[in-house]
């Protein structure tokens, strides 16, 4: 072996000795975890409990930072911007797979960032007011195909994940139908909206219209889960009627891109272990969500499929980055 083959193997020996090395080694220094929501929040609760467990597993302080704003882009691009060293990470939504497609920014979820793990997720459902003449999906299809424009559904603005998430469901539906997008400030005004039959449609959570939903207050017609949701067991899924998609939620952890993979996979490892502890999975699991632990290239492939279907919609219905 001459002395160029020498050195490469050496190189190559080495590579294999030290990367898994330096992911046992990390942290050595405290870790950054950014939060692009508001303190108080749920999601910031149960972030810092999190944190408090991975500090303890690994004998380093993990600091939230919450960095709201910008429809989640402040702390996202931070996070992209960020040494891929392992010290700064993420937690975001699923929000995070359209922002490249409707905010202007030189940010892409799809380039920026690593997928670590998911932490947690779960499944939205059609809800519609209850003047509304319909008890399930085929007949709210067939009254908005006999009166085009008089129904309205709910949204926080053109972009937003309910109007992407909204114009799927119309496409998936067999398209005609004429439904008209009405832009709310927030969940919590669509909810009154909804109640009171201002606003006919809301593809919304069960965690706020669920308890409405049993109080006859709204009607709860299709869930977007693979299967039923136990809360409601007599409602069938979109997909048992029909409309060939799921409709769900998810949050999960990120690093910045080229980030050692090797330090992903040791932090995937740690929290899928956290959320089995006794204090952390009913807070997990309280409303009804499933838990997440999925290795970094599955979370990827699952963040890549979601940005492909939501770039075909955009393109679709002519959404412009705002």
């Amino acid at each position: 072996m001459n002395w160029h083959k020498w050195r490469a193997f050496a190189a190559l020996l080495l590579a294999f000795t030290v990367l898994p090395a330096f992911g046992q080694q990390w942290p050595s220094r405290p870790v950054r975890v950014v939060l692009p929501f508001p303190a108080g929040a749920s999601t910031d609760t149960l972030l810092r409990l999190l944190s408090d467990r991975l500090s303890q597993r690994l004998g380093q302080p993990f600091v939230v930072e919450n960095k709201p704003g910008g429809l989640t882009l402040i702390g996202t691009t931070d996070v992209a911007r960020a040494a891929p060293d392992g010290y700064t990470l993420l937690l975001n939504a699923n929000g995070i797979t359209v922002l490249h497609l409707t905010v202007k920014t030189d940010f892409d979820v799809r380039r920026d960032l690593l997928p670590v793990t998911l932490l947690r997720g779960g499944m939205l459902g059609a809800f519609i007011s209850t003047s509304v003449p319909a008890a399930n999906l085929k007949e709210l299809f067939a009254y908005a195909r006999a009166n085009p424009g008089k129904l309205n559904y709910a949204s926080t603005g053109s972009g937003s994940n309910q109007h992407l998430e909204f114009e799927l469901f119309k496409q998936q539906a067999g398209g005609n139908l004429d439904i008209v997008q009405v832009p709310y400030k927030g969940e919590a005004p669509i909810i009154q909206a909804l109640m009171s039959s201002e606003v006919n449609i809301y593809l919304g959570s069960f965690l706020q219209l669920g308890p409405l939903a049993k109080a006859g207050k709204v009607k709860l017609i299709a869930v977007g889960g693979s299967k039923r949701s136990p809360q409601f067991p007599d409602i069938p899924t979109y997909r048992e009627q029909g409309v060939p998609m799921t409709h769900t939620y998810w949050s999960g952890f990120f690093a910045p891109a080229k980030t050692p993979i090797e330090i992903a996979d040791r932090l995937q490892t740690e929290l899928k272990a956290i959320y089995q502890l006794p204090d952390v999975y009913p807070v997990l699991t309280r409303n009804g969500e499933d838990i997440g632990g999925q290795t970094p290239e599955e979370f990827r492939k699952q963040v890549l499929d979601e940005a492909a279907t939501w770039e075909g919609v955009v393109k679709k219905i002519g959404v412009v980055p705002q």
